[in-house]
């Protein structure tokens, strides 16, 4: 098995597409791994931002727009990385190096490249189903990159994505909760 820069790209992205545990346990050892999960993440986020401009009528895409989406991905990647990385570590009690893990997640991020597919016109309506099925596909892949990450067996790792997936949630949640408390 190649690593470094040796290693290409798209055998790996088939690899996370495949939700492959040998493929996040080897991108999470290999440092040079890290360019390739920026360029999922930035790709990813200009994707969604091509499908989300295609909503509207007209479909335009200022730079601004896209600018957002890239950001909020790479920040979507790097607050899974801390949450899971936390509840691995902290929770669990496992020891891993923190940019494996965000080496890992930024290629599970790869499942939702096939919602770039909503751009296309004749595809717009299936938005929803598309969205739908690249979440559910970046659940197991999150399963894989965690069982890969922690070598665990799959009710740890089951485990430990269902913490993971709870304390999102509660991140996610939590601001809206806030507003219904009266005086904040």
């Amino acid at each position: 098995m190649r690593s470094g820069p040796a290693r290409l790209l798209l055998p790996r992205l088939l690899g996370a597409l495949s939700c492959r545990v040998a493929t996040f346990r080897e991108v999470a050892a290999d440092p040079y791994a890290g360019i390739q999960s920026g360029i999922i993440v930035v790709i990813v986020g200009m994707l969604e931002a091509a499908a989300h401009a295609r909503l509207h009528d007209p479909p335009e895409l200022a730079t601004i727009e896209v600018m957002f989406y890239v950001l909020a991905s790479l920040i979507g990647c790097v607050m899974w990385t801390v949450i899971l990385w936390l509840t691995g570590t902290r929770i669990f009690g496992h020891a891993v190096e923190f940019g494996g893990v965000l080496r890992a997640v930024a290629f599970a991020y790869a499942t939702s490249l096939p919602f770039g597919l909503a751009a296309v016109p004749v595809l717009v309506p299936w938005n929803g189903l598309l969205r739908a099925t690249t979440g559910l596909w970046f659940v197991f892949a999150m399963y894989g990159a965690t069982r890969g990450l922690f070598d665990a067996a799959h009710r740890r790792a089951a485990a430990i994505l269902g913490v993971s997936l709870a304390a999102r949630l509660l991140v996610e949640l939590l601001p809206e909760g806030l507003r219904l408390v009266p005086g904040t």
